[in-house]
């Protein structure tokens, strides 16, 4: 049966620096940024909602996607167009995040920093990734499939392009989720000579691990989400052979 789906992601915005206002500018900043200085799209003039999606909240992209700015927590939404591919859907996700990392940049903002980063927050997410990294990669050979012949990232010597892939399905629910949420609760990362020190290392290790074994709904059921990863791995398999289609995961934040 043929589906069409979607993936909307919430931006989440922290600022550190007094002098740029309050998350409200900012990401009022990044909207006009996006449609009125880098003409990546056409805002909506349509009032969706008078409270929560007014006139010039948002509007769409050039690639079919929208982007706009949710009035509850006052945050970035970047929603795909509708796609009827995994593949597609991933390439879309990762065009909406690199307009806005593009945007930031042009702001003279900081955008998410991979390797080495300046700040806490970025450090955190990276070490996070780290884990669910080597989780992924386990899934992917118990799979028996090959970790470096991918389809979304490029193919590069050394560079496991099929576990990348995999993994942006569950940067989200298990990294994203579980750091952010610490965040908004108070918690607080240190840096110690461009390092996340132990504390802080111990406390994502905990959060991240504790993702891996909560339960999410998959398939009717209910399992853990590592479980899950596993599970994805055999269908990645098992559509590699052509026996039955991909579909990714997908959930509730």
């Amino acid at each position: 049966m043929n589906r069409v789906f979607g993936i909307e992601t919430e931006f989440g915005c922290f600022v550190r620096s007094p002098s740029l206002g309050p998350p409200e500018r900012v990401v009022e900043l990044v909207k006009e940024g996006v449609f009125k200085d880098s003409k990546w799209g056409l805002l909506d003039w349509h009032v969706r909602d008078p409270f929560f999606e007014p006139a010039r909240s948002g509007g769409f992209l050039i690639n079919g996607g929208r982007l706009y700015i949710d009035a509850v927590g006052s945050h970035e939404e970047y929603a795909t167009p509708e796609c009827r591919s995994i593949f597609d859907i991933v390439a879309y996700d990762k065009a909406g995040q690199r307009i806005i990392c593009q945007v930031l940049k042009e702001l003279g903002f900081q955008g998410r920093e991979h390797r080495g980063p300046a700040d806490a927050v970025n450090a955190m997410l990276n070490y996070g990734y780290g884990i669910l990294y080597g989780h992924v990669w386990g899934a992917v050979m118990n799979a028996g499939l090959e970790p470096f012949a991918g389809f979304l990232h490029t193919d590069r010597s050394g560079k496991p392009s099929l576990v990348l892939d995999l993994t942006e399905e569950f940067r989200q629910p298990v990294v994203d989720r579980a750091v952010l949420a610490w965040l908004n609760r108070g918690g607080k990362g240190v840096l110690s000579n461009g390092l996340l020190d132990a504390e802080s290392r111990e406390a994502v290790a905990g959060r991240v691990m504790a993702r891996l074994q909560a339960s999410e709904s998959y398939r009717g059921k209910t399992y853990q989400i590592r479980s899950i990863i596993q599970m994805q791995a055999r269908l990645a398999a098992a559509a590699v052979r052509g026996i039955k289609p991909y579909r990714p995961f997908t959930f509730r934040w």
